[in-house]
Formats: structure tokens, sequence, C-alpha cells
């Protein structure tokens, strides 16, 4: 009986913040709609588009067979392009690969003849179907010119080739984004709670009574996460190169990508300290959000098993984000103007969550 008591406390307790009550019984609904979602359209076959660029120097019969195929595919998109720029967007994650058809392609009996197919280490998954829809798109009447349509359908052979710049990498590097973006949401919650239990302890309130400004606070409070997080990030970083064989095209492009994308983070922290009153409205929903977070940005699932309108919102997350600022650094070979598009988006989204958090903050104070 006295369990039962205590029980009915801490729920009576529970339901007197709003904010919480969404976090334990709303959110877990929403989170299950969303994976459900994202299930459904993985096996309705209406996730989202990949993007193919088609380099066509033949311009015969048989490359037009081939684009007619592959325009009447409900998943894959084409755009045509020069070989140059082709390697440039997959290189930048702006398409997942790329097919070139030579000049001689549906002669019969050339090794030259075979397409190349130059594709994102990185989307090994997507590049499986492509490879094998246009295996079924071409058909004997596309190699032989028609000339011997009785034939069997052959076995179509590709030039393979990874678009990754200078570095060739291997699966350390394909996951060292991701694990460093998982290691900056910890710190985020973990700071992220830490503000909301320095309030609810009164020691944010015997802070505000010294000579100490807010401005001082919050910035102590920001440069306290930016360090951790440098810190968590250089660790994995060191210890990835020395045990794990990543490798980093350019030292200096990994540090501007990680400085952006940790400053994002610190930002976040901010706004997610301001989302309840208490340490546990603050670590559900702080969670929660980050969660989704890495869900949207395809850190947890591939954005091309989402459907198209999660693929939209895709831009939002700072995961997203990070990941490609941090493949651009680390074996992509960003350029820095390339590199600058994902750091300048870090750096709005982590602004614009601070400031956000801050004005919260000032109306919670009053």
């Amino acid at each position: 009986m006295a369990a039962f008591h205590l029980a009915l406390k801490d729920l009576r307790i529970l339901l007197r913040d709003r904010v919480a009550v969404f976090w334990v019984f709303g959110f877990p609904l929403a989170f299950a709609l969303f994976i459900g979602a994202v299930l459904h359209a993985g096996l309705s076959g209406a996730s989202g588009t990949l993007r193919v660029v088609v380099v066509d120097e033949s311009r015969g019969a048989a490359a037009a067979h081939l684009r007619q195929g592959l325009a009447s595919s409900t998943r894959i998109e084409t755009t045509l392009a020069a070989a140059e720029e082709a390697e440039r967007l997959v290189r930048q994650a702006r398409a997942i690969a790329y097919l070139k058809l030579p000049r001689n392609f549906g002669s019969p009996g050339a090794a030259a003849s075979m397409p190349e197919l130059g594709f994102d280490p990185a989307r090994k998954l997507e590049v499986a179907y492509i490879e094998q829809f246009v295996a079924r798109t071409i058909d004997a009447r596309t190699i032989d010119g028609g000339k011997n349509q009785a034939t069997s359908r052959p076995k179509l052979s590709f030039r393979r080739t990874e678009v990754t710049g200078q570095l060739s990498p291997g699966a350390s590097n394909i996951v060292f984004p991701s694990a460093v973006l998982w290691a900056l949401i910890g710190c985020a919650a973990c700071f992220a709670i830490s503000l909301v239990a320095e309030r609810t302890g009164g020691t944010y309130v015997r802070l505000r009574a010294s000579p100490l400004t807010r401005h001082d606070l919050l910035l102590g409070k920001a440069l306290a996460c930016l360090i951790a997080s440098l810190g968590v990030t250089t660790l994995l970083t060191l210890l990835g190169a020395v045990f794990f064989g990543v490798q980093i095209a350019s030292v200096p492009k990994l540090v501007l990508a990680l400085l952006a994308t940790a400053l994002c983070f610190v930002g976040i922290t901010m706004a997610l300290s301001v989302f309840g009153r208490s340490e546990q409205a603050v670590a559900g929903a702080g969670w929660a959000t980050l969660l989704v977070m890495a869900m949207l940005g395809g850190g947890m699932v591939p954005l091309s098993l989402m459907p198209e309108w999660l693929t939209e919102l895709s831009h939002i997350s700072p995961v997203k984000w990070g990941i490609l600022a941090l493949e651009g650094a680390s074996w992509r070979t960003f350029s820095f103007v390339e590199l600058a598009l994902p750091c300048v988006v870090l750096l709005a989204i982590g602004a614009a969550s601070f400031l956000a958090g801050v004005l919260v903050m000032r109306r919670q104070d009053v």
C-alpha cells in the first residue's frame, strides 16, 4: 500500500508539469507515427527519389532506350550533365551516382561499351538498387541493336568508380561523421539538463544576485559547452585516426567543420534548456528533440528510405549539415568554398537557437 501511494505521488508531480506530460505521453505516440511513416514508405516503395546524373556520350538508340527506362522509374530521378559536372555533383553528395554511357555504348562485343557507374561510397545501399534497375532496363535489343532479338538478356557489366576526391574512404571514414554528431548530441543534452538543474537548485538565483550579468552567465555556460564539445570531438578524431584508420584530407577544413558543428549545438543546448522548468521536462524534451534531429538528418535512417515529405524536412536538421561538413572535410575533399554552405547553415541554426533560448530565459526570469 505504501508503494502505491508513493506511485500516486510521483504521478501527481508529473501531471503538474504539462511539458513533462507531453514528452512522457504525447511524444512517444508522435515518434511511433514517425517511425511508422518511414517503415511504410520503405515497404510500399514510396521512399524518396534517388538522383542519378546521366553522362550520354553516345547519343545513340541504345542510350535513348536506357534513358527512357530510367525515366519510367518512380524512384530514380535523372538529369543530364557533362562528365566533370556529374562527378562534382556526386562528390558534393547532391547526387547518388552518375551513369556514363561511352560513345560505342550498345555495340556488341566491345569491352569499351560498358557503362561507367560512378557512385557515392556512403550510399552503397542505394547504388545497388540503381545498378540492378539499370541492368534490368538494358535488354538484348539494347546491346545488339535489335539484330538478334531472340538472344537471352546478357549479364550487364559496369565499370564501377568510387567518387571520393583524393581519398578512398573505408567504413571508419564513412561512420566517423555520425559518431561525432552523436557525441555532440550527448553534450547538448547533458549541458541543457545542467542549466535547468542550476535553476531548480537555486544556483542560478545566487549567481544572478552576484555582480555577474546575465550575459556573463550565459556566455560562461556556452563557453563550457563549446570546450567540452570540441574536447570530445577532438578525442574522437584522434582515436579514429590512430586506431581505426580514419583519414583526414585537410586538417584546417576539419577544424572549421568541427568548430561550426560544435557552435551549432551550443546554440541548440541553450534552446533545449528552456523547454521546461524541471530537469525531467528538459531531459525528455531535449533527448526527444535531438533524436528527431538525428533521424531527420540521416544519423539513424538513410534519407533515401524516408518518404519524400520527410526528405524535404531533412534540410532543417543540423545533423544533416554537420555530417555533410565533416564528410567534406575528411574524405569528400571539399574546397573552402564548397565547405562554406554547410558551415554557414550550421552557424545560422546555432545562432537562431541561442537567441531563442536567451529570449525565453529572460521571460522566465521576470
